[in-house]
């Protein structure tokens, strides 16, 4: 969605870019492909303003909106079309999507007539709700508020409120790390605020850091003629005709919340003691939106840039949820994207709508009455939970499904989701800290992720909340999996340490250990042997703050020998197992990490025992002169003993955040920045 240009990719995981973009890369088993940036890529949101300006607060750009509605309200798509040309800064297309919607949805026949002059009444009303919510200026604000967002001049700066100001009495944006993380809106402003949204009153083009923000208008979807993105239109529609007429008496506010939550590696989930949640699993095309999924916090599977395409070309999950319950689109209006260690929960948005199909077959069926409890005070004890997927579209291409899967169980991956999923089910608001997670094939569709994989990670995040879980599988047959795995979890009271250890052992070979089984069957499998025998590594303690290492006790027999464990060693000594664990060393490409992991006099010990290896079975030892002879086999000597040294033990310069891939003969052992 952004215009991603020569990333620079670390292998250390850092972020950098060009062009204001900002790619997050990890190392994984597959060389220069897995580097892709646009498996994360964000827009940094440290230019984006603290406050929206509002379409009224830009005097010369509210008169042109006035001046479009003052003679009349437009009876036809042309007139529409003609108005929002007026004032809007985009260049505005035909609205073809009256067209469709008449044709496909007779009952509209009286939108222009009925619907249409509500919603332009309720959007003019929003400087008064604005003044009732934000409170009335303290200072005459600038009046062309979009190009003082460029305006330095001093005396201009202290006559007038620009947005910048921080007591500017425009709409909050919550940016990344905002403090306060929480935003408490109206239902009444929400309303209005979404009719602004419709008739595109809303600018964009001058916002510093705008490439942060999602677009806020419908120009894009009013234009489209396909049948799918018209129902959308339809849902809109619908949710005016209920909400407009009642607008005085409409009660409650609606909340949006920035969660950020880290642990900081794998080792501090498996070392979780909380017990594995029951999971209900729903039938195949059960909807979460549907009475099974009453009740719950449902999960939204986010576009980075919340909303995704729903004032656009999308017609799937999140796309849908926000145009049943159209209240959702305030956050494309106050949410900056997302990033790896957060995500966005809502609470208090009403559902209007109902639904058939998917994707290209979507259509409006009808009215929806939401029978959500109420709060006292009106608000809607409703709750989504906004949280974005890793994109593997562009990094996978194995034909073989387990490299795809050894690919997503990397330990980077595996963290990032579990943060993502934490975020989003986290116990923020104390009237909905019950409340079950309703969830689904997260990542798994479009994305091409493995929908058991990303199950099991919902479910040890959901545990460790504390938070029951009813998963809708949509059109995916899991229910045996997931009985099979929930049951091995209920003999041994399986604990979120014990699921996140049975992945880590499935990451540590190279194919599922019983092919015939799936991902959760194999799972299942390790579960139901608690205690891990066959050296199990777990990482028990936190990181130091004083000494910056962790201390691995292994239990189990230590070592025990599988196919590769050779090369995963020298690998690992490389400092770039994950990247080449598929690939042939290439020792050009790696020479400065062997440099630096080893150092220098290592480097040197190893290039003599690569030169017997090489020298000898041509030659021989003999057709060397005896000293030669007699210093290349003390080489070789010390170079076995340190090669072996440092298998068992483990590199002393060992980042401690990094994998660490190997079980000792003699535990425990100790890795970290200080050597030994």
């Amino acid at each position: 969605a952004w215009p991603v240009e020569r990333a620079r990719r670390w292998s250390s995981g850092a972020m950098q870019a060009d062009a204001g973009v900002v790619v997050c890369s990890f190392e994984f088993p597959h060389g220069s492909r897995a580097m892709d940036p646009r498996l994360v890529a964000w827009a940094p949101d440290d230019t984006v303003p603290a406050k929206r300006c509002l379409p009224h607060q830009d005097a010369g750009h509210w008169r042109r909106v006035l001046a479009a509605y003052s003679g009349g309200i437009p009876s036809t798509p042309d007139e529409f079309e003609s108005a929002v040309r007026q004032y809007h800064e985009n260049k505005v297309g035909g609205f073809e999507s009256f067209q469709v919607l008449l044709r496909e949805y007779p009952e509209t026949s009286d939108f222009f007539s009925n619907t249409l002059p509500l919603i332009v009444s309720v959007a003019l009303q929003l400087p008064a709700l604005a003044d009732e919510e934000f409170g009335p200026p303290a200072r005459p604000l600038c009046e062309y508020a979009n190009n003082c967002y460029r305006d330095q001049n001093p005396e201009h700066q202290a006559e007038f409120l620009h947005p910048s100001d921080p007591e500017y009495p425009g709409l909050p944006i919550l940016r990344y790390g905002a403090d306060p993380p929480v935003l408490h809106l109206s239902r009444k402003l929400v309303l209005c605020l979404v009719a602004n949204m419709f008739l595109c009153t809303f600018t964009h083009k001058w916002i510093p850091g705008r490439a942060a923000l999602p677009f806020p208008h419908f120009l894009t979807l009013l234009g489209s003629q396909v049948s799918s993105e018209v129902a959308k239109v339809r849902m809109f529609i619908h949710f005016f005709e209920r909400q407009c007429p009642i607008f005085e008496q409409l009660r409650g506010s609606i909340s949006i919340r920035r969660i950020r939550r880290t642990a900081g590696s794998i080792g501090h989930w498996q070392g979780s003691a909380q017990k594995l949640v029951p999971v209900e699993v729903m039938g195949r095309g059960v909807k979460i939106e549907s009475e099974e999924g009453h009740g719950c916090l449902h999960a939204d599977f986010a576009n980075a840039m919340i909303g995704g395409g729903v004032l656009g070309r999308g017609t799937v999950q999140e796309e849908i949820r926000f145009s049943v319950a159209p209240e959702h689109l305030l956050t494309l209006l106050v949410c900056t994207n997302m990033r790896d260690d957060e995500a966005i929960q809502v609470v208090g948005c009403e559902t209007f709508s109902t639904y058939t199909g998917y994707k290209s077959s979507l259509h409006f069926s009808g009215n929806y009455v939401d029978s959500t409890p109420l709060a006292a005070d009106g608000t809607v004890l409703s709750a989504l939970a906004a949280m974005d997927a890793l994109d593997f579209r562009k990094v996978l291409g194995y034909d073989d499904a387990s490299q795809e899967l050894r690919v997503q169980l990397s330990s980077p991956l595996l963290l990032r989701e579990l943060n993502k999923a934490a975020c989003a089910f986290a116990a923020e608001d104390e009237r909905l800290s019950r409340m079950p997670v309703a969830t689904g094939n997260w990542g798994a569709g479009i994305f091409k992720g493995s929908p058991q994989l990303k199950g099991l990670l919902q479910w040890a995040a959901a545990s460790q909340a504390g938070r029951p879980m009813k998963y809708f599988p949509f059109d995916t047959d899991m229910q045996d999996d997931w009985e099979m795995v929930t049951a091995a979890a209920r003999s041994c009271g399986a604990t979120v340490g014990d699921l996140l250890s049975a992945l880590v052992m499935l990451q540590r070979d190279a194919q599922l250990p019983d092919p015939a089984l799936s991902v959760m069957g194999n799972v299942a499998k390790l579960l139901g042997s608690v205690g891990m025998d066959e050296g199990d590594c777990r990482i028990d303690l936190p990181p130091s703050e004083v000494t910056s290492c962790r201390t691995i006790t292994c239990s189990g027999p230590g070592y025990r020998y599988r196919p590769g464990w050779f090369r995963e060693r020298i690998q690992y000594l490389l400092g770039c197992r994950r990247r080449l664990a598929r690939q042939p060393l290439t020792p050009a490409l790696h020479l400065t990490q062997l440099v630096r992991n080893l150092g220098v006099a290592d480097c040197l010990v190893l290039l003599g025992f690569v030169a017997i290896l090489i020298v000898a079975p041509r030659k021989g030892l003999g057709g060397f002169p005896a000293v030669v002879s007699v210093i290349l086999v003390v080489v070789g000597l010390l170079c076995c003993c340190r090669v072996s040294y440092l298998m068992c033990v483990g590199s002393g310069r060992v980042q401690p955040d990094e994998e660490v891939g190997l079980v000792s003969m003699a535990a425990p052992v100790v890795v970290g920045h200080s050597n030994g």
